[in-house]
């Protein structure tokens, strides 16, 4: 496995085919498939560096894999209108179940 690194040794790019990758990669000991991403101000950060030939988690990329349960709770908790919905309906107890189940889900890690 290759990678290449900017001049912080954070990880731009992986390569599984080392023939693919350009001359100027490294052996790295392990590939992960978040290597990157933009923060809300539009800048990129980066998940991994490259220390003494191993692949750790750069301080950004910890933070942001730490939350990565948040990210999916996010994506499936029930939407504001469904839980005006609920509210109205007066059905209180299947949108606490149903936030409940993504809880299990996607539990904190």
């Amino acid at each position: 496995m290759k990678c290449t690194i900017n001049e912080n040794n954070e990880i731009t790019n992986f390569w599984r085919i080392d023939a693919n990758a350009p001359e100027s990669s490294l052996v790295c000991d392990v590939i992960h498939s978040i290597h990157a991403f933009e923060d809300s101000d539009g800048i990129l950060n980066y998940c991994y560096k490259l220390e003494d030939g191993k692949v750790i988690p750069t301080n950004t990329g910890k933070n942001y894999l730490n939350q990565e349960y948040a990210r999916k709770r996010q994506a499936e908790y029930p939407s504001i209108e469904e839980c005006v919905h609920a509210i109205l309906d007066d059905d209180l107890t299947a949108l606490q179940e149903k936030r409940q189940a993504v809880k299990t889900k996607y539990p904190k890690s």
